[in-house]
């Protein structure tokens, strides 16, 4: 008898095609591509507010949190509503385990205050803290910067230590804080060289806080402590 036809193998286009829609399918996926290109519009377009004429130049750092509040917060938000139909709750924005990140929290403090305490007596850092320049003739201006500053780490740690970590905890499981970590410390480059080591160091650290009490409440609040901290350090 002949040899019964073999079916044709799909060309290679064909299976790298097949791939490619594997692989950003699903959640994951989701969140996956939708982080990328958020984080792609806060890298390269800090200023786009003022660019619009939204601010004056003097705000335009009011501008930049405006942004990260909407690519950080606002927009994942609503991926995990619409897009994953899930409750942004269980990507951290909920209370979790208090009591773990409460102890975690005073932890971090304790360890990292003191380091802040050192830096701050560095040209590098007085020349970059705090990052609104008005603030460094009126003093005053601190204050609204301060709280604008606590919301733009809500969004910061609401983005890296939930919706990353969190959206991509049921596949990869503890490897999720190491999967965060890497854009987490890529998005310090900017900074001072000695920040951007530390920042490997408080990503898995707050990463595991995260991780353990599922809630990104208490990283907001350590990284948020740290950051005014620098820039009162910073004047003083």
């Amino acid at each position: 008898m002949p040899d019964e036809p073999t079916a044709p193998r799909p060309s290679e286009l064909a299976a790298s095609f097949r791939l490619l829609r594997e692989a950003v399918s699903g959640g994951v996926g989701l969140v996956g591509i939708s982080a990328v290109v958020l984080l792609l519009v806060v890298w390269f377009h800090p200023d786009l507010a003022y660019r619009v004429k939204l601010v004056e130049y003097d705000w335009a750092q009011f501008g930049w949190i405006g942004l990260n509040l909407v690519c950080l917060l606002l927009i994942p938000v609503l991926v995990i509503r619409f897009g994953l139909r899930e409750r942004p709750r269980d990507y951290g924005l909920a209370l979790g385990d208090w009591r773990l990140w409460g102890k975690h929290a005073l932890v971090y403090l304790a360890i990292v205050l003191p380091v802040i305490a050192v830096a701050s007596r560095t040209q590098a850092f007085r020349e970059f803290y705090p990052m609104f320049a008005l603030a460094r003739e009126n003093r005053w201006l601190l204050i609204p910067w301060e709280l604008a500053y606590g919301a733009y780490f809500l969004a910061w740690e609401f983005f890296f230590r939930g919706f990353l970590l969190q959206g991509f905890r049921k596949q990869f499981g503890a490897a999720t804080i190491v999967v965060q970590l890497i854009p987490f410390v890529m998005m310090h480059f900017r900074k001072p060289e000695a920040e951007v080591w530390g920042s490997v160091i408080a990503g898995l650290a707050l990463g595991v806080t995260a991780y353990r009490s599922r809630s990104a409440l208490g990283c907001w609040i350590v990284h948020w402590i740290c950051a005014a901290s620098m820039d009162l350090l910073a004047l003083w």
